[in-house]
């Protein structure tokens, strides 16, 4: 190869180093390629049996301008900081296999629409699945979104916000995705019966992922996960 030809492809290569190492090296890494995993606090972790279906948390939510204390919440999972427990949206593997909207998965005739909502206690490893009252049971309940909110006017009473992606009644899931809702609920602390309150549905309800309730019982913010209930675009954008 001529002498030029080599200058040229030496060039090439550092020229390419010099990119690698100032641009595509963490273009890479942030996409996982290259980048080193190490487990970091999570040496004393448990595996609960029971809550192997919950909805995880991932983020802490750093705003929320309806509370009046603090407390520490988490995309599906509440800790109510004065009794120490956790509120968990939760369903079961072979339920969440055949219906995930966020997901486009919807085989309605496969599924109960029985999913529920428990507690948990850190200090003694207790799970207890809260049983709904005066829920309206036909249409059932499919979990999602979850938030736990102080009443204003009782602190012994809380509020249960809970997204609730229900099967539709006109036309198939495939085409026209899930009738999805707000249900609020109301329960004291520690208690173990939720009691139903009211059922928000609304055109701009459409594809709810998340919910942060007020503590008056009847107002919320929400989040949208997906451009439209169903198809490629669903997949588009969120709001």
């Amino acid at each position: 190869m001529p002498r030029a030809g080599l200058t040229f492809f030496a060039l090439l290569a550092i020229l390419f180093a010099v990119y690698y190492e100032l641009s595509l090296k963490a273009l890479l890494s942030t996409f996982g390629v290259g980048r080193a995993i190490e487990s970091v606090g999570n040496t004393n972790c448990n595996s609960v049996e029971a809550l192997q279906a919950c909805e995880s948390a991932l983020l802490p939510k750093v705003f929320h301008p309806t509370r009046s204390s603090p407390s520490v919440l988490f995309t599906e999972i509440v800790l109510h900081p004065p009794s120490g427990l956790l509120y968990l949206a939760c369903s079961t593997p072979a339920e969440r296999r055949h219906w995930v909207p966020a997901l486009g998965v919807f085989e309605e005739d496969n599924v109960t629409f029985n999913d529920y909502i428990a507690t948990y206690d850190p200090a003694t490893g207790a799970v207890t699945r809260l049983t709904f009252s005066d829920f309206p049971t036909p249409r059932g309940y499919s979990s999602h979104g979850l938030d736990v909110v102080t009443s204003a006017s009782n602190p012994r009473e809380l509020f249960v916000y809970a997204i609730n992606h229900r099967k539709p009644v006109h036309g198939p899931a495939k085409l026209v995705g899930a009738d999805s809702v707000v249900e609020i609920f109301k329960t004291t602390v520690g208690g173990n019966t939720l009691t139903h309150v009211k059922t928000v549905r609304s055109p701009v309800i459409d594809t709810p992922n998340d919910v942060v309730g007020f503590p008056d019982g009847r107002s919320f913010y929400f989040t949208n996960d997906h451009g439209v209930k169903v198809g490629f675009v669903s997949y588009t954008y969120s709001r």
